[in-house]
């Protein structure tokens, strides 16, 4: 069924495409989701790969390439400004990792951190969000490997380093949003 679904889908953007093509052989389409689905994932984590991976398909008048590598949204004005040849659009520096956070009213404030070895998961109680506590809170986190999620590793040269820019997340959220969190 899902296949089905996904030659389907194939079928109507090629359609897309000839209109566009028709219509402007130079034209760039962006085609983007905002979140994956989590309900074949192997993990229980809000922000497993399945839900954090998203679907960036653009089109231009170029060979296309598949990169999988991982990648923020931040970084995606970069990857096409470059692609089309237009230099210092953006000043983006890319880390060697992309965050990803989660933050809804009376749920845990989640954050997760991916390498292409590592994924860190992180959450902070929402009532330390709520006091906006950057002093004693309390933190859970999980480290695992890229490849399995329901994976734990209790030692990775990576995990301090992690925890510390999770942190920094948090203390830049408690910071930026002090007047959204009420």
């Amino acid at each position: 069924m899902f296949k089905n679904s996904i030659k389907h889908f194939d079928k109507k953007l090629k359609r897309l495409y000839d209109k566009i093509d028709k219509f402007d052989k130079d034209a760039l389409v962006v085609l983007h989701s905002d979140h994956g689905v989590n309900f074949m994932s192997s993990t229980t984590e809000l922000l497993g790969k399945e839900r954090e991976k998203v679907i960036f398909l653009y089109k231009n008048n170029k060979k296309f390439k598949i990169d999988n590598s991982i990648r923020e949204i931040r970084e995606l004005p970069s990857i096409i400004c470059n692609d089309l040849k237009i230099s210092k659009a953006f000043q983006y520096n890319f880390n060697s990792y992309a965050i990803t956070e989660s933050i809804y009213p009376d749920k845990d404030y989640e954050l997760a951190i991916r390498n292409n070895v590592y994924v860190l998961f992180f959450k902070i109680a929402w009532s330390d969000v709520i006091k906006k506590n950057t002093v004693n809170f309390q933190y859970r986190y999980s480290m695992h490997p890229i490849e399995n999620e329901s994976e734990i590793i209790n030692e990775c040269e990576q995990l301090e380093n992690f925890i510390m820019i999770a942190k920094e997340c948090y203390y830049k959220l408690i910071k930026n949003h002090n007047n959204l969190i009420k």
